[in-house]
């Protein structure tokens, strides 16, 4: 039984991985294949890991193990294929985080484009208010000074024209 990587759902054999090349078997007629996913890995791995290859036997594919398989395994035991798919799971996963970290996340491009967009709205409405009360104080100015001023009636006004 393969382990399943988390992030991609695939197995981690070496096939998949690409580390190692699939042997081309012999072409078949042109049927349309309905094979489950283990159906074809299983085709491309070969005879589901037989503990002969051309009469010698296997070696566990674990880390640094050099005992051989168990009968219809890869690995000596359990504890083998567990070490070998969390290296793999640690040379995999950071690059994986780091492809993950470089893609610019497009909800975060948008959040930016929206916020930088609500601060031009910001600085011009700051601006208008700044003129707004530019303009206020000025007609404060112009009230205050008509205060002051004296009323003078029609008839003085005629009279100081000379009417």
């Amino acid at each position: 039984m393969s382990l399943l990587c988390l992030l991609c759902l695939t197995c981690f054999c070496l096939f998949c991985l690409g580390l190692q090349k699939s042997v081309s078997a012999p072409k078949e007629e042109a049927k349309p294949r309905r094979h489950k996913a283990k159906q074809r890995h299983k085709e491309r791995a070969g005879e589901g890991g037989a503990k002969e290859v051309g009469g010698a036997l296997r070696q566990c594919l674990g880390p640094a193990c050099v005992q051989l398989t168990r009968a219809s395994s890869k690995y000596c035991s359990e504890e083998c294929g567990m070490k070998l798919a969390a290296n793999r799971i640690c040379e995999i996963l950071p690059q994986r985080i780091q492809q993950w970290q470089q893609s610019p996340c497009v909800a975060e491009e948008m959040g930016r484009r929206q916020l930088e967009r609500i601060r031009r709205e910001q600085q011009a409405a700051r601006l208008r208010l700044s003129l707004m009360e530019k303009r206020f104080h000025e007609l404060e100015g112009v009230i205050a000074h008509a205060k002051q001023q004296q009323v003078l009636h029609l008839e003085e006004v005629r009279r100081a024209d000379g009417r």
